[in-house]
């Protein structure tokens, strides 16, 4: 007994080997998906949280400049005191009576005209006027808020004005008065917001410090971006620009001037920036990282759209139906289908197209340019998508189920069509007869009985055909070629509908029945001769084989053998 099964004992054990080893694989292949799902979670929670850190940072940028200008606000309520200053200069010779009271005040004017009483191109108003006497009061109130003392004193650290600060708007000549220092401040302000805009890493210089003012036509340019002001107009056409720079690149769209031109091939472009970019092709160089994949791109604008794919935004929606998309050029083709616009023509068929990816793929049919191939057979295609399709016959991949029944499809238009067996949808109708179909081809197909075209001829004999696969079947009337065979009493066919048929024989099934009598038929054929009885046709002539061709070349159902 033993040495019977002493055999068995290795095979068992090289069983159970194998299948621990493909359960493990198994388990190993699940649990790297799992991981992998989760790093790749956790990665767009961490850039989501990256990005809110970020907006926050910015909000705060910009309570700060806020904060600043209300700051300046409140100043510009004592924005008058420029002018007493120098009022105060030109009332050295002849003080007025001190007000009981104002000790405080008289001091503050006696500091102000200890400096140079006259200066060029200041106005003085005579000691005594109605200027002077109008701001009088204004002035004893600063110089009382000034140091603190009053009803109107804050607390240090709320002070608007300090001493230092308000003698030294007393050496302030009338050229940089308090007026042009609200100014400055505004012109600080606007620059942080320029940086911001302009999307910089380093923080811009302190608001307070008064480094690096930028000039005024960077400000003024900067501020058309908020007023939509755009002064530059193409003479040409309609549009027009923010900057002159923008409207000078414009203008060579219409004179087709291309200044910047790739040293390495024969390309030249209207922008500079547009080479920096192209230079990268030649280069191979990928400056901008995806941090959720190992995906590269030679363009910031690239990896933006990129991004989206992680993030699942759809920016760009249409107006005319619900939907949206990553990119605005998926917008723009997508719109044509409303407007069916078609700016793609073919110069040699006339043909026109709305994308231009669909014209360069049509130019191939003329060409009879085929670039992607198959790296397990011989065939070759003008589409990477129907090569894609093409490979699944290769691995037997049928991506696309059912959800009425069990069937699945390699191809989601082969979905579409099967599921009008369900929904009994038969959406393209002939117009010559009351006949509709569930596809197109079979359409096409059926027009052939109206015109009498019969496209598919034998070339061993004078037989043509209406379908390609009408000709097929009957090229094996001459090769005597029978691929199909009944499993339970061997009779090969020459035709996949001739064994279904067969196969009836077998099972008993006749599902072809009478209307005006109990009668049924195993074949639609035999039920159409039947018929013949009723209605008082003669039957003479209608021979075995009539009836054998008849059904040798009437499928039940139309194929999807393309004409």
């Amino acid at each position: 007994m033993l040495l019977n099964m002493s055999p068995c004992g290795p095979t068992l054990e090289v069983q159970l080997s194998s299948i621990m080893d493909v359960l493990a694989k198994a388990a190993v292949s699940e649990i790297s998906q799992l991981f992998s799902k989760g790093l790749a979670t956790l990665r767009l929670q961490n850039t989501l949280s990256l990005k809110e850190n970020k907006a926050l940072r910015m909000r705060m940028k910009v309570m700060r400049s806020e904060l600043f200008f209300l700051r300046l606000q409140t100043r510009s309520n004592a924005s008058c005191a420029a002018s007493l200053f120098a009022l105060a200069r030109a009332d050295i010779c002849k003080p007025e009576a001190k007000p009981q009271g104002d000790e405080d005040c008289d001091d503050f004017g006696d500091r102000s005209t200890q400096r140079s009483a006259t200066s060029d191109g200041l106005h003085v108003d005579a000691p005594g006027s109605s200027h002077m006497s109008s701001h009088s009061e204004e002035l004893r109130i600063l110089s009382v808020h000034g140091k603190r003392e009053g009803p109107l004193a804050l607390h240090s650290h709320d002070a608007l004005f300090t001493v230092s600060e308000l003698e030294a708007l007393n050496s302030l000549s009338a050229d940089h008065s308090v007026a042009k220092s609200l100014e400055r401040g505004e012109q600080l302000v606007h620059r942080e917001e320029l940086a911001a805009h302009r999307g910089g890493g380093k923080d811009p210089p302190g608001v307070l410090s008064g480094q690096g003012l930028p000039d005024n036509t960077n400000m003024t340019n900067h501020m058309r971006t908020h007023t939509g002001e755009k002064p530059y107009g193409c003479n040409q056409c309609k549009k027009r620009f923010k900057l002159k720079d923008s409207l000078k690149s414009h203008m060579r769209t219409h004179s087709g001037e291309k200044p910047y031109r790739c040293d390495q091939c024969v390309k030249r472009f209207r922008r500079s920036s547009h080479l920096t970019v192209h230079m990268r092709t030649h280069s191979g160089e990928k400056p901008y990282s995806c941090d959720q994949c190992v995906k590269r791109f030679s363009q910031s604008s690239h990896l933006k759209i990129h991004m989206r794919t992680h993030s699942g935004e759809k920016p760009y929606r249409c107006d005319q139906c619900v939907k949206r998309f990553s990119q605005s050029s998926d917008l723009k083709r997508h719109m044509r289908t409303h407007s069916r616009e078609k700016p793609y023509r073919c110069d040699q068929c006339m043909k026109r197209f709305s994308a231009s990816s669909n014209l360069k793929i049509h130019m191939r049919t003329h060409s009879g340019e085929k670039p992607y191939r198959c790296d397990q057979c011989v065939k070759r295609f003008r589409r990477s998508s129907a090569l894609k399709r093409h490979m699944r016959t290769h691995s037997g991949e049928k991506p696309y189920s059912c959800d009425q029944c069990v069937k699945r499809f390699s191809q989601s238009s082969h979905l579409k069509i099967h599921m009008r067996t369900h929904s009994g949808e038969k959406p393209y109708r002939c117009d010559q007869c009351v006949k509709r179909f569930s596809q197109s081809s079979h359409l096409k197909i059926h027009m052939r009985t109206h015109s009498g075209e019969k496209p598919y001829r034998c070339d061993q004999c004078s037989r043509r055909f209406r379908r390609s696969s009408h000709l097929k079947s009957h090229m094996r009337t001459h090769s005597r070629e029978k691929p199909y065979r009944c499993d339970q009493c061997m009779k090969r066919f020459s035709a996949s509908s001739n064994l279904k048929i067969h196969m009836r024989t077998h099972s008993g099934e006749k599902p072809y029945r009478c209307d005006q009598c109990v009668k049924r038929f195993s074949q639609s054929s035999h039920l159409k001769i039947h018929m013949r009885t009723h209605s008082g046709r003669s039957l003479t002539g209608v021979t075995n084989a009539q009836i054998y061709f008849q059904t040798e070349l009437s499928p039940e159902e139309p194929h999807e053998d393309s004409p």
